[in-house]
């Protein structure tokens, strides 16, 4: 069954709900004018699609907000409150939750329930009031009891790419642990959840964030007299737990960097070189390009022959075209 939600009860729900949610009234009028639906029907599906045989039968509740035609610059926030009876109870809920959504985790912590759910799109670190939780690589991650000696948690990965990742949590019963966990896969139990406990055996562990880097330029200036150069990065504290660091370039037809800092010159203009850590922390270095100076990537014409020779040219560290054969012309071209 499929009805437009006029009533004013629902719509008063979906009001109160998106004010716990939203903080301008003008996102609150865009949600409060959108069309909303609400469907109830049976479905049904089979477990033999995630590798199970059986299959199951149930109602589903399903409710969606018309966007329209091509939307741009429409925002807005929803909240799901199961077994709710009354707008007071929803509130009531809503108040016990606090919720994180941000581009590396998405997050909701139930003061009531003493649960925190997260999907973690990358390596991130997680904060709720004493409470302290960090993935190193994506997953989704559920813990319970999180105030007691005896913490559970679960954890996939949704994605089927991980062998193992480990957790570092701080919960107020037990300050800092270090989970590391295993996960299945084999054919037939690839992404599904894997379940441990947190408590006094679970080895101790301090996790040391990144919280500044300093690098060993303020900025450049490249030219024919500099026309490379190798920014290197110093972390405070020295020795974080994830040293990882990645480089990139704010403007990759001027200037491109590595792995390892170097920075490789294209044409003139600017840039920044940003160097960034796992945890978050970020320097930046800007860089300019003098005109007269560019790069040009060889072609297909250019390369060396590593076939068996038998003339030694020398112990040249350059090298060195010889065109002194017959019946060829070796050559590169820019």
């Amino acid at each position: 069954m499929e009805a437009s939600s006029t009533g004013p009860r629902f719509q008063q729900i979906i009001d109160n709900v998106t004010q716990r949610a939203l903080s301008t009234t003008s996102l609150i009028s865009a949600v409060s004018s959108a069309r909303n639906y609400m469907q109830s029907i049976g479905a049904d599906g089979a477990w033999t699609d995630i590798d199970y045989a059986t299959t199951v039968k149930k109602d589903v509740f399903k409710m969606w907000l018309s966007h329209g035609i091509k939307p741009t610059g429409g925002s807005y926030v929803y909240c799901i409150v199961p077994n709710t009876e009354s707008i007071a109870k929803a509130k009531q809920t809503i108040d016990s939750l606090v919720m994180v959504n941000t581009d590396s985790v998405q997050a909701v912590y139930n003061h009531t329930l003493q649960m925190v759910q997260a999907v973690f799109y990358k390596t991130a670190t997680l904060t709720f009031d004493s409470i302290e939780v960090k993935a190193t690589a994506p997953c989704a991650l559920m813990l319970t009891d999180v105030n007691r000696p005896e913490v559970k948690v679960c954890v996939s990965d949704p994605a089927y790419a991980l062998d193992a990742l480990t957790i570092y949590a701080k919960v107020p019963a037990l300050g800092y642990k270090q989970l590391d966990c295993s996960l299945n896969r084999t054919a037939t139990y690839e992404g599904s959840t894997s379940r441990y406990v947190i408590d006094a055996q679970t080895p101790d562990s301090v996790y040391i964030p990144v919280q500044s880097i300093h690098l060993s330029a303020e900025s450049l200036t490249l030219g024919k007299a500099a026309p490379y150069a190798r920014l290197t990065a110093q972390t405070t504290p020295a020795k974080p737990t994830n040293t990882a660091l990645t480089w990139s370039s704010t403007n990759e037809n001027v200037v491109r960097v590595d792995s390892e800092g170097r920075i490789l010159v294209l044409r003139s203009g600017t840039a920044d070189v940003v160097v960034t850590s796992a945890d978050g922390a970020s320097a930046t270095c800007p860089v300019t390009v003098e005109n007269g100076l560019a790069t040009a990537f060889t072609t297909a014409d250019a390369y060396v022959y590593d076939g068996a020779g038998t003339t030694n040219y020398g112990t040249n560290a350059t090298l060195i075209v010889r065109n002194d054969g017959t019946g060829y012309r070796r050559g590169t071209y820019a």
